[in-house]
């Protein structure tokens, strides 16, 4: 299990976009895309890095990008 710090208040999106996001990737690959981010060197770097693994259509429909 990966734990996180974030604070809630810290995270703009609303409970059913996160619902949609974590139903279009699997678990294997959601704990890809948090090692990726609790990897980077910066919280730029962690974005970045989750939206070059993040389904693309989640990205768009989120838009994340």
């Amino acid at each position: 299990m990966i734990e996180t710090r974030v604070s809630i208040g810290s995270i703009p999106l609303s409970v059913p976009a996160v619902r949609f996001a974590l139903a279009q990737h699997t678990r294997e690959r959601c704990e890809q895309i948090a090692a990726a981010a609790l990897s980077a060197a910066t919280a730029r770097d962690a974005r970045a890095a989750v939206l070059e693994i993040a389904d693309s259509q989640v990205v768009s429909a989120l838009a994340l990008r």
